[in-house]
């Protein structure tokens, strides 16, 4: 008998990939269920209101990770299901982006403050209620159709931007955004989720 070669592919595999950079909004009206039909009217829709990070380069690098600790007492020679405690979780995401106008500068500067027409602004000392994005939607396309998105919630840019200028390209700005719980109780969950949107099945 032929023995079978252990390998992790099958013929779903690549319709259960992402392709391409992906896209950020500021937001969407995303439940989880719906279509990916839905979805796309409410990029479309995002899109034209200016709710759309805008253009990147690199596409966005995601930090999920966590930081652990082993409770240690005596008599106990190996980590054990439930000695291990999860202290700190990180839900972030950094990207470069390439547009230079008020919308997409107010994002990557948290303590910034435009004025009223849009054609100033000023950078203030502390970050206030308003520096927070509400929600942040980061929507990647799957080879087979749909997408996957991730919600992040009360955002901040924690680090600003070194914004780079060269004689023969685009300014770049960096940021990487952070996502932040509501509160000291609100701690059952993170502050970041992911959701997968699959095409309607066609009508019989």
């Amino acid at each position: 008998m032929a023995l079978n070669t252990p390998i992790g592919l099958t013929p779903e595999s690549f319709n259960n990939m992402i392709t391409g950079a992906g896209a950020g909004y500021t937001s969407l009206a995303l439940t989880a269920g719906m279509s990916a039909e839905e979805v796309s009217t409410a990029i479309q829709t995002a899109l034209e209101s200016g709710e759309c990070l805008g253009a990147t380069r690199g596409g966005f690098s995601f930090d999920f990770s966590y930081e652990t600790r082993d409770i240690e007492a005596d008599g106990k020679t190996f980590p054990f299901k439930g000695s291990t405690t999860l202290t700190v979780m990180n839900a972030s995401v950094a990207t470069t982006l390439l547009e230079v106008t008020p919308g997409v500068l107010s994002r990557v500067f948290s303590n910034s403050e435009l004025n009223e027409d849009k054609n100033h602004m000023r950078f203030r000392m502390q970050f206030t209620e308003d520096s927070y994005i509400p929600e942040m939607w980061f929507i990647m396309a799957l080879i087979g159709g749909g997408y996957v998105g991730i919600k992040m919630q009360n955002v901040l840019n924690i680090e600003g931007s070194s914004p780079t200028t060269t004689p023969d390209g685009e300014m770049e700005l960096p940021g990487n955004f952070r996502a932040h719980q509501a509160s000291l109780t609100d701690s059952q969950y993170g502050p970041a989720e992911v959701f997968w949107f699959y095409p309607a099945p066609d009508e019989p």
